[in-house]
């Protein structure tokens, strides 16, 4: 896991996932900004939350050349998150959330014949800001029952936005995993010329499109390393 995503780092540098597409900007001391993230995962790479309260959601993220990288959400956790704040809950488009869906890991014979339409609570779906996109990290099988049922349909969810599901991901590692990733996607969209260099240093949020390139406390690393 590790590795693999290093490697990608290695290999970005070059911007050979970009390859036929005109680049309008460079970006300055590129080389240095890949050299933390590389210094982040390694620092970071034994503090993965082995033992969680209870259920853990766990996604395998493609890259490009047939890299990968995983993120795992510790369920409870995200719950408390949710009654803690007193998140309210919203309908959003049954179909937009199963574009997202991981089905291989769908379990039918529970769907159709064991799940109740009379059971379905709201599922917890987090903003994925490296994809831009809605992911349901609790309740994919009750998502899937709606969509049988209705595609064309609205479930209830709880919404979680990066600086909650970053809290309820299984350890560091993790949030440094998708920290970097966001990183990366900020860096595409400016060397395309999609984002202006005022832009890309603003706060994210989806009305303006505007990034905001994740910081990392290496201090923290090394002294979370001690405690191994």
């Amino acid at each position: 896991m590790l590795d693999n995503l290093v490697e990608y780092l290695t290999n970005y540098e070059k911007f050979n996932h970009l390859e036929g597409k005109t680049l309008k900007q460079e970006f300055q001391d590129l080389e240095k900004e890949i050299s933390k993230y590389q210094l982040a995962l390694y620092t970071t790479t034994n503090k993965i939350q082995h033992t969680t309260k209870g259920q853990n959601y766990t996604r395998l993220f493609p890259l490009h050349n047939g890299h990968f990288y995983t993120i795992s959400w510790d369920i409870e956790k995200a719950k408390e998150i949710i009654k803690r704040k007193k998140s309210p809950v919203y309908q959003m488009e049954v179909k937009d959330l199963w574009e997202n869906v991981s089905h291989e890991n769908l379990d039918l014979n529970y769907i159709n014949n064991v799940l109740s339409y009379e059971e379905l609570e709201p599922i917890i779906v987090v903003f994925y800001a490296p994809l831009n996109a809605y992911i349901a990290i609790d309740g994919n099988h009750r998502l899937a029952k709606q969509y049988y049922k209705n595609r064309n349909g609205k479930i209830t969810v709880y919404l979680l936005e990066p600086d909650d599901h970053l809290i309820a991901m299984c350890g560091e590692y993790y949030r440094v995993m998708y920290k970097i990733n966001h990183n990366l996607q900020v860096l595409n969209n400016y060397v395309l010329g999609n984002l202006s260099a005022f832009e890309y240093t603003k706060s994210y949020t989806p009305e303006k499109g505007a990034m905001l390139l994740y910081k990392f406390n290496f201090l923290k690393y090394r002294f979370q390393a001690l405690l191994k």
